[in-house]
């Protein structure tokens, strides 16, 4: 058994432990075993510190709440009493591919193993735990496949990118590349996000003299294109892989060309005369064209008013009868 992991100050304090420690085990002493578990945190106990140390520093406001909801509405009830140890990965699929059986959406099931994962890893860094049960279980989250439309160009360039490729694989004597990855990093393993963003996207963004953004914006790019080109909003719901349409309209609703003039546009037939008006409307109608030019003369030329309207003027009074 090797001996508890226990946060200490410098490397000489902790390798001083590390003999001490492993000097009690050969010795059958046991005992501290025992006190150690006891100090490990409920996952409720724990959660709560790192909101308060740690993702309060760090995150907004609105961040937060969502992390608060998420522990109130699924983690607590089913972790919360459980010390951080003792939360195991087959508990986790489980309890992951109960949520997914349900009615939540994909994005909603992405957040919740996002924050158990998140507030893991920081039991990690703190000395609590050796390693994440909640690591790599974004599997049990994807509930159907997705059919996403390539363009002609897009078709292209991976078709060709596909035969280089093949052409590769059979001089060094292998038969398929149906496993391999389509974007592989240097080494040939999956491409770590953090490396991807800032060795290549940055660096394209800069050299394009676009303004800094997001890799995540390219989505919304994306879903904007469409909608501005007159895509369906069905059609983008399944291309962008959102849970229900509802989603579609709140997010890319305002983009529809002419989604909000067009009711502007629809008053004026309700109001324009029909050809069947009678006489007296049509005049109605012939009088209101002709307001524009009645009020520009209004306070000029007379006796009531001056020709500055901020100027009122008694009425000029009769002459004696």
């Amino acid at each position: 058994m090797s001996p508890p992991r226990r946060a200490v100050g410098t490397r000489e304090a902790a390798e001083k432990v590390r003999r001490e420690l492993e000097a009690r085990l050969t010795l059958g002493d046991t005992g501290f075993l025992h006190d150690q578990v006891e100090h490990i945190a409920t996952f409720a106990i724990y959660s709560e510190r790192w909101l308060k140390q740690y993702a309060e520093v760090q995150c907004k406001p609105s961040t937060i709440a969502g992390y608060r909801r998420i522990l109130k509405l699924r983690l607590l009830p089913e972790f919360g009493a459980s010390r951080l140890d003792e939360i195991t990965r087959d508990q986790l699929k489980q309890y992951i591919s109960k949520l997914a059986s349900g009615d939540l959406s994909r994005n909603t099931l992405r957040n919740t193993l996002c924050a158990i994962r998140v507030i893991l890893n920081q039991a990690i860094e703190d000395g609590l735990l050796d390693k994440n049960p909640a690591a790599r279980l974004g599997r049990f989250t994807s509930k159907k496949s997705r059919r996403v439309d390539l363009s002609k160009q897009l078709r292209r360039v991976l078709l060709a990118l596909r035969d280089q490729r093949l052409l590769k694989a059979l001089s060094e004597g292998k038969t398929s590349i149906a496993d391999d990855l389509v974007f592989p990093s240097p080494e040939g393993s999956v491409l770590d996000p953090d490396n991807l963003i800032k060795r290549y996207f940055l660096p394209c963004v800069g050299h394009a003299r676009l303004r800094r953004f997001r890799f995540h914006d390219l989505r919304h790019s994306f879903g904007s294109l469409l909608i501005q080109d007159g895509a369906s909003l069905a059609y983008v719901k399944e291309q962008m892989g959102h849970s229900s349409i509802q989603v579609t309209v709140d997010t890319y609703g305002h983009l529809i060309p002419g989604a909000n003039i067009s009711w502007v546009d629809r008053l004026d037939t309700e109001t324009a005369p029909h050809q069947d008006a009678p006489a007296a409307h049509q005049q109605e109608t012939a009088m209101e064209e002709d307001l524009p030019e009645v009020l520009e003369n209004v306070g000029g030329g007379g006796w009531t008013r001056t020709n500055d309207l901020r100027i009122m003027r008694t009425q000029r009074p009769s002459a004696p009868i």
